[in-house]
């Protein structure tokens, strides 16, 4: 039987080795991600737990129609918003436009009507975003969903109370 030549064997180990750096990289990503967000049972019902993420803000986990999203909750966004972007991908339609003032200055830009899913069962039909032409985020969560839950933040979580009916 004839031998692997010594550069064959020497490639083969450095790909192996790097393809398991790789998986290990993703599965501690996708374990980060998991740890940043729980649901707890109350007596009063369910509590959403987010922990802070490693950038420094909350994320919360959901969907726009079929397509997966991570919300950066935004306390100091009046109206949820959505990149172009991510609002092509999800196929929503705009049915007007709108001027907005953001963090850098006024932009012009839509509204939408979006099916949201928030994880822990939070749904809202028909919900009016904000669809951005030019956005760093690709979601943020604003006080048009959030000014409706009980949130409480402290030691680096935020507690969401669930209203009644929520999953």
């Amino acid at each position: 039987m004839r031998e692997f030549p010594q550069t064959l064997k020497i490639v083969t180990v450095f790909g192996v080795v790097f393809a398991a750096l790789f998986l290990a990289a993703q599965w501690w990503l996708a374990q980060q991600q998991r740890s940043t967000f729980s649901v707890e049972s109350a007596a009063a019902g369910q509590v959403l737990v987010i922990n802070r993420a490693r950038d420094g803000h909350y994320h919360w986990p959901g969907r726009i129609g079929d397509v997966e999203v991570n919300f950066l909750v935004d306390t100091g966004a009046s109206r949820t918003s959505i990149s172009q972007e991510l609002a092509t991908q999800a196929g929503l339609k705009a049915f007007d436009t709108a001027r907005f003032s953001t963090a850098n200055g006024d932009v012009l830009g839509s509204l939408a009507k979006a099916s949201l899913q928030l994880e822990g069962g939070l749904k809202m039909e028909r919900h009016t975003v904000a669809v951005m032409p030019r956005m760093d985020d690709k979601a943020l969560l604003g006080m048009d969903v959030l000014g409706k839950l009980k949130i409480e933040q402290s030691q680096r979580q935020l507690r969401i109370s669930l209203p009644s009916g929520a999953r």
